[in-house]
């Protein structure tokens, strides 16, 4: 099929007000892995090779496999070594989400106030929080990091191709004092989360990865992802609630969008307690992420 004709294609051509051919592309270096994994007898060597090809992206993978996040007991000097710690699926996803993040913060976008170092501490510290959340507290293994890492993309599309309706929704974070859920609510007909999942169905990747990107904010509408979304959602709350939000005047707001009632309700089904959560896994968390949060910084 023609990557144009796709209907995420179509719903992002709609949405965001330009022609299927001007959609942003993935990354070659992601692009590269999602062809190399995508059959069972993908090589360890393969991949390797792609990220050696791009020495900024394998440093960060290098940096990050040796965070306190992955719990390696013993330094990680090369890729190949990475790769034997970590797994070839971890070490993937970590690789693909950190290319697309890269690329999508690049030179294209971010030129307005919401400020790009920003949205990567956000995004970089909700991904850790994402982990340690799996680990931690719902007993899976790894590989969460990804959700974290992507759980924005719409953002940053939305900054590209509808500047004036991003610059609508600040005003209004600033106006009203609202967080950005329900200050894009009273702007746009839809939101980042949707623009994101149809990036990644666009990309070709996981409908249950994009579905959890989707719902980030409204996990109780995921379905079968509720699992997933939900996991991001309590990320993305706790990572406020200790102050890092992609855009500064977020930390002002009046309301908590984690308080409406359909959150509430969503989170005391779960038995999740936010207040709880921030003193027995905020620290942890943020001791894991924070260091290497900061040196990773576009």
């Amino acid at each position: 099929m023609n990557p144009a004709d796709k209907p995420a294609a179509l719903a992002l051509s709609r949405v965001l007000g330009c022609q299927p051919n001007s959609l942003p592309t993935l990354p070659g270096a992601a692009q590269e892995m999602m062809r190399l994994t995508a059959g069972a007898d993908a090589q360890v060597s393969e991949l390797v090779r792609v990220l050696k090809r791009d020495p900024p992206l394998a440093a960060r993978v290098l940096q990050l496999a040796n965070s306190p996040l992955f719990r390696t007991t013993q330094p990680i000097a090369s890729l190949e070594r990475a790769v034997m710690i970590l797994g070839f699926e971890t070490l993937r996803n970590l690789s693909l989400g950190l290319a697309i993040l890269s690329s999508m913060g690049g030179a294209g976008a971010l030129k307005r106030r919401i400020l790009r170092a920003s949205l990567w501490k956000h995004s970089i510290i909700v991904a850790g929080f994402s982990e340690v959340l799996a680990r931690d507290l719902l007993g899976l293994g790894r590989g969460y990091y990804l959700l974290g890492l992507l759980h924005d993309l719409g953002k940053v599309a939305l900054d590209a191709f509808r500047s004036k309706d991003i610059d609508r929704v600040l005003a209004v974070i600033e106006r009203q004092r609202l967080p950005w859920p329900l200050a894009e609510a009273e702007v746009l007909a839809f939101d980042h989360g949707f623009v994101g999942q149809q990036l990644l169905l666009f990309w070709d990747l996981p409908p249950e990865m994009a579905l959890a990107v989707a719902c980030h904010h409204e996990p109780w509408r995921a379905g079968e992802q509720e699992d997933l979304a939900g996991l991001v959602f309590l990320a993305d709350a706790l990572t406020k609630r200790l102050g890092f939000h992609c855009y500064d005047a977020e930390a002002q707001a009046e309301t908590d969008a984690a308080q409406t009632p359909e959150a509430m309700a969503f989170l005391e089904k779960r038995g999740w307690d936010l207040d709880e959560l921030e003193k027995s896994h905020g620290p942890q968390a943020l001791e894991e992420t924070q260091e290497w949060a900061a040196s990773l910084e576009a």
